[in-house]
């Protein structure tokens, strides 16, 4: 489900009309959604064991009262799948922080990029500035403000 809907992000990033003159910088954005869009899904992953891992203890603490001698032996047995949840979150959730952190450093570059400029055309252009709308607009990702035009 995550491969299809990241690759069609992907083809869907790269038919539009992007307003950035440098390819270089062109390569950068496209390297910083795909990222983007990783470190989402993996905090969805995430999410979803997390809810997962609630209601298997909360099974755990519950059956042994609803049900005597039944409920003592599914809690073990829920429990054996409680220690491999854990372990499959923890991996889940491991994965999400190094891509927070490749996220992040690629969204520094982005921003120092349209700090200091990315086009030929001087002082006078609001290319920077488009390019934040473009974000802002198409991807709902905010870059820091710079210069109004």
């Amino acid at each position: 489900m995550g491969v299809s809907y990241h690759s069609a992000f992907l083809a869907a990033a790269e038919t539009r009309d992007l307003p950035v003159l440098s390819p270089r910088m062109e390569r950068l954005f496209h390297e910083f959604l795909k990222h983007y869009q990783a470190w989402r899904e993996a905090k969805r992953q995430e999410r979803v064991w997390m809810c997962f891992l609630i209601v298997i203890s909360a099974a755990i603490l519950a059956l042994p009262f609803y049900f005597a001698v039944r409920g003592f032996a599914a809690s073990v047995v829920l429990f054996a799948v409680f220690y491999f949840a854990v372990g499959r979150c923890l991996e889940v959730s491991g994965r999400a922080n190094r891509l927070s952190v490749n996220v992040s450093v690629l969204r520094h570059h982005l921003e120092g990029k349209l700090e200091a400029g990315f086009c030929e055309h001087g002082d006078s252009c609001c290319c920077a500035e488009d390019f934040r709308r473009y974000a802002a607009r198409e991807y709902h990702i905010f870059f820091g403000s710079g210069r109004s035009c």
